[in-house]
């Protein structure tokens, strides 16, 4: 099966990026042939390994996948050091932590704030 969306939406972000699919396999850790078979659509990659894809050429996992979502990652999505923060702080709160939080983020999304 060929899975063209998926193909034009890589080799579309691949050249933008300025990035050979060396290049690409290098900082992905994936081998070329499995780039190329991405690149040619016999093959589609993976829920994570289009997340690799996507986080080395700037654009959003989903939209690689053939999703009807913004090419480009908002800037949340970022790992960044309050991102890891945020993310472990979460993990680790009870129910009533997590309303708080809720609460919160919906207090300062009103006040347009966020």
């Amino acid at each position: 099966m060929k899975h063209i969306e998926t193909a034009n939406r890589i080799n579309e972000a691949l050249a933008e990026s300025g990035l050979t699919a060396q290049e690409l396999a290098n900082r992905t850790g994936l081998n070329k042939a499995s780039i190329s078979q991405y690149r040619n659509g016999t093959h589609r990659p993976s829920n994570k390994t289009s997340a690799l894809i996507g986080e080395v050429l700037n654009v959003n996992p989903l939209w690689l996948m053939g999703f009807d979502v913004e090419k480009k990652e908002p800037l949340f999505y970022k790992k960044t050091k309050d991102y890891n923060f945020i993310y472990n702080y979460i993990q680790t709160a009870d129910a009533d932590k997590l309303k708080e939080i809720r609460r919160y983020i919906e207090f300062m999304i009103e006040k347009g704030v966020m």
